[in-house]
Formats: C-alpha cells, structure tokens, sequence
C-alpha cells in the first residue's frame, strides 16, 4: 500500500565575479556568472473556510532558476535501471521519534534514505501552518531556519543542498523532472514514483536546506524543481535524511615512493617521485611549473602525455580540491564547507592550492592585471607576444578543456584553477592569461571545465 494511502487512512482518525579592482578587465570562456535572485520562499495565503488539509495543494509557479541545475546526465549505474520498467518505491521501516513518540514512513532512494513524511516535532521556532493543528497533521510543522536545522531525531539530520542534489541526480538529474516524480499525488500533478511523497501546504512548496546563503538568508528546494534562497525567519516543512554526519570526500591515500630531487629542481612530489621548481615571490613560494599529478579524472591536453611533461595535467575544480568521491555532485553544488585554510586538495604534501586572496597578491606585486600576464609570461612558447619571466613565474599556455576529448588553446593560452568557489557549479577562479594581451584576468567558470593548477608552499 502506497505511503499516501496509508497515511490517508491514519489521518481519518486523527515542507559576478566579485569585483578585483583592476583596470584590465575580461569575461569568462564559458558558465552563467549571474547570482541567485533573491526571493521569499513563504508568502501564504489563508485558504478559505472550506479548505480541507490534506487536499490537493496550489504550488505558486518558481520565478527562478538554478544555474547549471539542467547538469550533466549522470552514468548509467546511477539511474534507475530502465526508464521503461515501473518504478517500484523502495519502503524502509518506520522510525519513532524518541522524543514524542510519533511515527514516521521511510523511503530508501539510491543509496539515501529518507524520511517519507514531512517532519511534525514541536519546538521553539516552529509552527502549524496558519497556526491550525489540522495542518500539522496534514503537512508536519513548518520551521524557521535556525530550528529546522536541529530539529530531525537522533541519527537524522536535515539535508544540505549536496544531498538533495544527489538525490535528483539519482531520478535523472534534470530538478524539474525529478521533483514531479518526487511530489506526492494529491500535490501539484505528483507522480510520487519512488515513495518520497512531497507535499507543502497551499502557497508554500519549499523544503529547508541546511546550507546558508549569508548571514540573513538560507537554502531551500522547491518542489517544483528548483532552488534559491530566503530569509532565515522564513517558516518551511523539513524533510530529514538518516545518518548523524553530512557526507564528506574521501581522502586520498598512497605510498610514499623513493624522492629525489632531479637537477635543476627543488623539490619532490612523494607520490610519485616527480621533480618541480619553485620561486619565492614576494612573501609566498609558488611553483614554477603546472602540477602534473595523474590523479583519477585528470588528463594530459589531447590525452598525449608528451603535454603533460611539458604543460603538466589538466583538472576538473573537484579534482583540484581533491574532493574524491564527490566529483559530479560538486560540479553542481556548491562544496565550500569542505575547503579549507591552506587547502591542500590535489597539491604535494605541504603545498596548497592558492586561494583567490594569493593570487591577487601575485597580480599586485607583478604590477597589476594590465601588465602581470608579460611579468609572469615564459619567455618562449606562446604562440605571439611571449612573457619576459621577470619572477620566474614561467607561465606556459596549456590551453584548457571541456572534457577528455574536447581541447582549447593549448600555446595561446594559460588557465589555473585557484580555492575559492562562487556559486553553485562555479568557481571564482579560473587565472588566465593570453597570448594577444599582456594582462591576466580573473572569472567566474564552471567547476566542470580543465584547467591546470599551481600549488604554493604553506
């Protein structure tokens, strides 16, 4: 018996680039750099005397779209195993919440499970929509942000936006097709496909997220498929995931090989014996070549690995980040809650990827972004207008990538990813230089796209 159903019979009874200031300008290759709007997520309406909790609810349509929410399509051991089989919903055993005893449905959905009812546990900052307990019945309470991220069970906690992003790309990526087949029947034309069940009370249809936006405003998903931000004071319906922690990437492990230091180098890479050179630039050490670490997910330009000796690899930003396990989920999400002061990610032991603050620095003490790009230029190599290597910087141009079989400006142009995300499946840093101009410029991309990467000494 579906959960609706069940729960039907129980109730008879009884939800950019922010500015450097430098006077060389430029735009990124690609990626949308527009910032969420902001917009209220509880504007409820009183339903008139005659309006029954529990019936069919009016979903106000999304103004707002999230960027980069259409995603990539995840592989096929993610997706339901095929689209023309009847999905059958996955029902977990109900929980009891120790403390008020009330019951909950649970839905396994991937490899999350969920609770398959809106959360009903009283406590400060909660309410019943339009303070009517028969809403509360109906639609478990709606909270304000501060309490709904403390008010699942034990073993519970409230999803951030990473876990409902795994969530529809395990439905097939695409937030508005997911959430259809999310929504329950009785609910804005619902398919309720996996048991989850969805629903909000009349002129509200969004879910807390735990992540916040600033200080004032937090997350939220809407049920009809997309996501934006709203006051903290707001009131929302919560819906807990299991599990005591948010998951977090997995570290990278490996042996410590044999390192030593070739002539002409300064110091060597521990896991796989490669030799670098490095150059202290004002009060920090950079590398003086691009990293050429053969982590997964990394790729020579072109796959020809005679590029990587002489450019060094190309990586996506979760890669960068060394976030492991996370990396198409991060591609569309935001990840900063894992990046860390001196982030090592990808880079040597006692070496960081540089944040945007280090690479400004740079910029400044090169003579600003109309001149740094000649400063920290190799002298050779560039296809017209090679740099004069003042600092010994040796910037090459080793182009970027879209994939592992979609290639650019490799001897015109340069790109370096830097720590410091912007929004959603953009990053505040892709460095780049060009061989046309004598500038180097900063931009907001997608996390998705390969760029190479220089570490700096901790």
């Amino acid at each position: 018996m579906a959960i609706q159903a069940r729960k039907a019979l129980t109730k008879a009874s009884a939800g950019i680039v922010l500015a450097i200031t430098f006077t060389f300008s430029c735009s990124g290759d690609d990626g949308n750099t527009d910032e969420p709007s902001s917009s209220s997520a509880e504007n409820p309406s009183v339903p008139s005397s005659s309006s029954i909790p529990g019936s069919s609810g009016t979903e106000p349509s999304s103004s707002s779209s999230t960027p980069g929410s259409s995603g990539t399509t995840p592989s096929s051991s993610s997706l339901p195993s095929s689209s023309s089989q009847a999905i059958v919903p996955v029902y977990g055993e109900p929980i009891t919440d120790a403390r008020d005893s009330k019951t909950y449905e649970t839905v396994v959905i991937g490899r999350q499970t969920w609770m398959a009812e809106n959360l009903d546990f009283e406590t400060e900052g909660s309410k019943c929509y339009n303070d009517n307990d028969l809403y509360c019945t109906a639609y478990g309470r709606f909270y304000t942000w501060n309490a709904a991220i403390n008010a699942c069970p034990a073993g519970w906690h409230l999803p951030n936006n990473m876990e409902w992003t795994v969530l529809e790309d395990f439905i097939g990526g695409i937030m508005s097709a997911a959430w259809t087949k999310l929504r329950a029947t009785s609910f804005n034309n619902g398919t309720d496909n996996y048991g989850f069940s969805a629903l909000s009370a009349p002129n509200n249809s969004s879910y807390w997220s735990f992540d916040e936006y600033n200080t004032n405003n937090a997350y939220y998903r809407s049920l009809s498929g997309s996501r934006d931000y709203t006051s903290k004071s707001s009131t929302n319906p919560v819906r807990c995931i299991k599990g005591d922690n948010y998951p977090t990437p997995s570290s990278s492990s490996y042996t410590p090989v044999s390192c030593t230091i070739a002539e002409g180098k300064d110091f060597c890479d521990d896991r796989d014996g490669k030799s670098y050179r490095s150059v202290a630039i004002d009060s920090k050490t950079w590398m003086a070549e691009n990293l050429n670490f053969a982590a997964e997910g990394s790729v020579c330009y072109e796959n020809d690995p005679a590029n990587c000796d002489k450019y060094g690899r190309l990586y996506d930003w979760p890669t960068a980040m060394a976030f492991f396990g996370f990396e198409s989920v991060c591609n569309k999400t935001e990840c900063s809650s894992w990046i860390t002061p001196n982030h090592k990610g990808i880079c040597p032991n006692g070496w960081h990827v540089p944040n945007k603050e280090e690479f400004q620095a740079l910029v400044i003490f090169a003579g600003g972004a109309s001149t740094a790009g000649k400063i920290l230029k190799a002298t050779s190599g560039w296809t017209g207008n090679n740099g004069d290597d003042v600092l010994g910087f040796t910037a090459l141009p080793g182009g970027r990538g879209r994939s592992s079989d979609s290639f650019y400006d490799v001897g015109s142009g340069g790109y370096w990813w830097g720590a410091t995300e912007y929004y959603v499946g953009c990053t505040y840093d892709r460095w780049s230089m060009d061989y046309n101009n004598n500038g180097l410029c900063v931009s907001v991309n997608l996390k998705s796209n390969l760029y190479s990467v220089r570490c700096v000494k901790d």
